[in-house]
């Protein structure tokens, strides 16, 4: 009889079996894991993570047979699961649902941002500097990487901003946006000439008006206008650590002169605008 595959059990009574290193071949694979599957329906196991390495990845055809189904899959493996309960809906949860993007909306002390122009665009327009999150990464180390990479500017983080939230991005995955209020610790940019075709200090009220010439990315203008009035009104969501995570909450700070930030600004002209 074929041997059982080995397993760690995790928090809510799962199988995690790592078949990365070793796996057998096809004829043994598909025996063992018969046998693995009876085993684990009778030490009452309710969820299976099946992790096979690439270079077996003729074991994945088998494991589907057998009701597995294709999790994810990530550099060097293929991640597959089955739920065993058969009087239970299944409550393995997906992978991850969700891009994550980070912008840093850069004030300098004159009251000008830090915009950019991507090249590839067909309709290039102006706006935040920013990109996606990598594995790890926190947003304020997000935001600073990506404002650097882009323009060569290095920045602090100071509050999060806004946050905007799609539902269907790439691959049907939602996506969210978030700026962030960033700090310069420069000034002199030294763009990415890979990336970005134009990058320069712009008054904000010239880029607000740039948004109604559709110059501008209109989400950018909104983003810009919600800055201003949490600066109108003294209010910033600044990070907090909680236990060991980070938090974000309103706090209250001193208010800013509206006539000082906003000077000839385009008066929410995009006030109302739908994210």
């Amino acid at each position: 009889m074929a041997s059982t595959f080995p397993y760690e059990k995790d928090m809510f009574n799962g199988a995690k079996v790592d078949l990365c290193s070793s796996c057998p071949p096809a004829e043994q694979f598909d025996e063992a894991l018969r046998v693995s599957l009876a085993q684990w329906k009778d030490d009452g196991i309710r969820g299976v993570w099946l992790k096979i390495g690439v270079a077996h990845s003729h074991s994945v055809a088998l494991a589907d047979k057998h009701g597995f189904r294709v999790h994810h899959a990530q550099d060097g493996y293929i991640m597959m699961t089955k739920w065993l309960p058969a009087d239970e809906p299944n409550l393995l949860p997906g992978y991850a649902s969700h891009y994550v993007g980070a912008a840093g909306l850069v004030v300098n002390d004159e009251n000008q941002l830090l915009v950019i122009k991507e090249k590839f665009q067909k309709n290039p327009r102006w706006k935040l500097p920013g990109g996606l999150m990598d594995p790890g990464e926190n947003i304020g180390d997000a935001v600073m990487r990506e404002v650097v990479e882009e323009t060569g500017v290095r920045t602090e983080f100071v509050s999060l901003v806004s946050i905007r939230h799609t539902l269907s991005y790439q691959f049907k995955r939602g996506d969210l946006y978030i700026a962030c209020h960033m700090r310069p610790l420069t000034l002199d940019i030294h763009r990415c000439e890979h990336e970005i075709e134009e990058c320069r200090w712009m008054d904000i009220s010239e880029f607000l008006a740039l948004v109604r010439s559709g110059e501008v990315y209109e989400l950018n203008g909104f983003i810009v206008e919600s800055f201003l009035e949490q600066q109108r009104h003294g209010v910033a969501l600044e990070p907090s650590r909680v236990m060991d995570r980070v938090c974000y909450t309103p706090r209250l700070k001193q208010p800013r002169d509206a006539a000082v930030l906003n000077s000839g600004s385009a008066g929410g002209a995009i006030g109302n605008s739908v994210l």
